[in-house]
């Protein structure tokens, strides 16, 4: 593609004026080759980066069923707490102010 581009501009065509068209040819295709072993050599790391998203995938519902496990566990700890705090202020205060918690 970029050689295409290069091909039709004039500055180019003047500058290869010297190269024999084989030549071009032949540089036109192993930067073809190359762009191929670059793609291969990435493709090389797909099976592992797919197993890892996979693997996080699959996790996702593990961690959203702990997620609300922790959260109902947490909630009821405060009600709780809240419930045994209410319960001290109202047996420690005798009587003054007891409305104004309720």
């Amino acid at each position: 593609e970029t050689l295409r581009v290069f091909a039709g501009s004039n500055k180019f065509r003047a500058g290869l004026s010297g190269f024999s068209p084989g030549f071009l040819l032949r540089a036109a295709r192993l930067l073809r080759a190359v762009r191929v072993v670059r793609v291969l050599h990435v493709m090389r790391f797909t099976e592992e980066l797919r197993m890892l998203v996979g693997c996080v995938v699959y996790s996702l519902r593990s961690f959203f069923w702990a997620s609300v496990l922790l959260s109902l566990i947490i909630y009821v700890a405060s009600l709780s707490l809240t419930q045994m705090v209410l319960v001290y202020f109202i047996e420690n205060q005798q009587g003054d102010d007891v409305g104004s918690l309720e």
